[in-house]
């Protein structure tokens, strides 16, 4: 079985890991996509994929250092452009590998997993009618707002404005009760059949 860090020329230090190479490649892969549709594992198979993705992400570290200790080896890859390339490949690694485990943890939002693409909620509400007002001192402003849709025909909650709220909610009172009878009506035949 081949040691960790070998000290060996160039030809056999990239020889010797080959099989183990691919062996970490293919399970760093298959994990990573396996995470990918976590939501379909029960709890021992992802247990599974996590630890094959931490074994693949070790043998893949290992990979890279053995494949750049061997290249410093190399005395013309140490002086110059192979020395600033192979310290840089290793500061570009580490922010990688840092930069993925900080911003892991920050990713998701708390909520529940099946509303991850709505950005607000929008809750039912039961609609406004005569019999819902919450009048606070008297039915005012709730009695004019619906008087006026009557009035002027409102049948569309959304046509409803003002500067009072009890004006608006009395209008909105008057066009959901004016749609829920014409529901009614529309839906039912002379035999009181639903259609």
């Amino acid at each position: 079985m081949p040691e960790l860090f070998v000290d060996s020329n160039d030809e056999n230090a990239i020889k010797q890991p080959f099989g183990i190479w691919i062996a970490s490649l293919v399970v760093f892969f298959i994990s990573i996509f396996s995470l990918a549709s976590e939501q379909l594992v029960v709890f021992i198979f992802g247990f599974l994929l996590v630890a094959s993705f931490v074994v693949g992400v070790i043998a893949f570290i290992i990979m890279v250092v053995r494949v750049v200790r061997t290249l410093l080896k190399n005395e013309s890859f140490k002086s110059g452009l192979g020395s600033v390339i192979s310290y840089g490949a290793f500061i570009i690694f580490g922010l990688f590998l840092l930069r993925g485990c900080t911003s892991s943890g920050s990713s998701s939002s708390g909520g529940g997993r099946y509303y991850d693409d709505y950005d607000s909620y929008d809750y039912y509400e039961e609609p406004v009618t005569s019999d819902s007002w919450d009048c606070t001192s008297d039915c005012s402003g709730h009695e004019a707002g619906y008087e006026w849709a009557e009035d002027k025909g409102i049948t569309d909650p959304d046509d409803c404005g003002g500067n009072s709220d009890s004006f608006i909610e009395g209008c909105e009172a008057y066009a959901n009760e004016y749609n829920m009878d014409n529901y009614d009506e529309e839906y039912y035949d002379d035999y009181d059949y639903y259609y």
